[in-house]
């Protein structure tokens, strides 16, 4: 009886108490359990219930960065198009040759595969899968340290179900379950940034230098999978270093450099692969095969800054009754009636439905608000600052680009998910534990909702698994 109490008393308080973290036994280790949950429900989705490793329907599925191995053994960029199949425009044509845009660092991790096994065109769920895998990590890393640096204990079990939920249930997951080159190369930049940024706080916590040289790795296999969020990954990694590193001068001028090296291997490859420093969409095969869209990107480039307000406005909001969105599959068409004011950009060109952020990933952008007041009103330290804002920089270049696509939100999504753990981090351990039990218990099953009518309905993945990627057209709005 004394036992059986004792139990029930430990239990309570950890799932409710404020001030009472689980150890790494209790419960099994929930970080374990949550990755084995996470990485098997998108396996399931990913595979249409297969579980295969296999690639299970569809062509150029992750194709196209096995072509680029196969490639690079050979000491060549170009690529043949028939690895592409349908992607045939996704070449960038350069001296007469296909050669993709995407990172290598995607290709170079088939290296191993591509030399010993034949066939390896079809194992492109194996590495999705690893990408994946990447992302849990690092999430997981993320918010365990974030907690301890922040409050001095990890999270009670109500909350950490409530962020796990946040990071199972979320667009990262739903956007990257068809698996072409795309959501690839986004869920490898994706991850990596949120694992740069995991080193990063580790080191904060515990001031070994090893965290930044990891740190420094995973910056650079982010920039090399996708450069957007490279870019971000660098920023924060370099800003870090200057401003939170008590090493001496040779020290932290030896790390600053091995960051600019990180950022000098990027423009030596572009020049490599297409001769320039830094490649134009002026000569995607997309565009190349529509004079309307090429001339949109030779008046206005293929980076903007007068597009950001707009599309800023664009991902953040839904189409109200005082919002009139009135795109076209013709470029530079947008026009937006704000409160009765009739806002105009001729940059702009997307051909791609999407949604707003606050309807795709609805509890991480209120707990993202909640975190971002946290920030300026409790969490005020200098660390939490360069991290937010490096990770600002990411989505002000997406939102510069020229095009506007659905699965750029997963790209959006790791700047909105820090937020979302400070604004968890903050909930706890400033609300009554039964208030923070109902809270989280809403967030949980509310996201997990979200979840299964983003999966379910928008993708279409059930009952029959799909021929082909469900993408919808902007429905041409006559009303002014």
């Amino acid at each position: 009886m004394v036992a059986r109490n004792l139990f029930k008393r430990n239990l309570k308080l950890s799932v409710f108490n404020q001030t009472v973290g689980l150890t790494n036994r209790d419960f099994f280790n929930r970080n374990t359990i949550t990755f084995a949950f996470s990485f098997l429900l998108f396996w399931y989705l990913q595979s249409y219930g297969t579980f295969s490793l296999r690639n299970v329907s569809d062509t150029g599925r992750s194709q196209y960065f096995f072509a680029q191995a196969e490639s690079m053994l050979r000491l060549k960029w170009s690529v043949d198009p028939r690895f592409l199949e349908g992607w045939n425009g996704e070449c960038l044509q350069y001296g007469g040759v296909c050669t993709g845009y995407y990172g290598i660092f995607p290709s170079l991790i088939r290296l191993p595969v591509a030399i010993l096994f034949n066939g390896s065109h079809q194992l492109g769920s194996l590495f999705l899968l690893t990408a994946y895998a990447v992302y849990l990590f690092g999430s997981l890393f993320l918010v365990k340290n974030l907690s301890l640096l922040l409050v001095k204990r990890e999270l009670s079990l109500i909350s950490f179900l409530g962020f796990a939920s946040c990071m199972a249930f979320s667009p990262v997951t739903f956007l990257a379950i068809r698996g072409y080159m795309y959501e690839e190369a986004i869920l490898w930049g994706v991850g990596l940034l949120i694992l740069t940024v995991s080193f990063l706080i580790k080191f904060k916590l515990t001031q070994s230098a090893s965290w930044i040289w990891l740190a420094i790795f995973s910056a650079t296999a982010c920039l090399h999978s996708r450069v957007v969020e490279g870019i971000s990954a660098i920023v924060i990694v370099a800003l870090v270093i200057v401003f939170e590193t008590k090493d001496s001068l040779p020290k932290a001028l030896l790390r600053l450099s091995s960051v600019f090296f990180s950022g000098i291997t990027l423009i030596f490859l572009n020049l490599s692969k297409f001769g320039v420093i830094s490649p134009s969409m002026k000569s995607h095969g997309g565009y190349l095969s529509s004079p309307d869209r090429l001339d949109l990107v030779q008046q206005c480039g293929d980076m903007n800054f007068n597009r950001i307000p707009h599309q800023l406005i664009l991902y953040l909001f839904p189409k109200f009754d005082y919002w009139n969105l009135n795109p076209t599959y013709s470029p530079g068409n947008y026009k937006l009636n704000l409160f009765g004011i009739q806002i105009y950009n001729s940059c702009i060109e997307s051909t791609e439905y999407f949604s707003p952020i606050n309807k795709v990933f609805p509890l991480v952008s209120l707990l993202s608000i909640i975190g971002f007041f946290a920030l300026l009103i409790k969490f005020r330290e200098k660390f939490l600052w360069i991290i937010t804002l490096g990770l600002g920089v990411n989505m002000l270049i997406l939102c510069s680009a020229i095009g506007m696509t659905q699965r750029y939100l997963a790209d959006l999504f790791p700047f909105f998910f820090f937020l979302a753990a400070l604004g968890l981090i903050h909930l706890q351990f400033n609300l009554k534990s039964s208030i923070s039990f109902v809270l989280v218990t809403f967030i949980i099953l509310f996201q997990a909702t979200v979840f299964y009518g983003s999966t379910v309905g928008f993708w279409n993945l059930w009952p029959d698994r799909p021929q082909q990627y469900l993408e919808l057209p902007f429905a041409n709005d006559k009303s002014s």
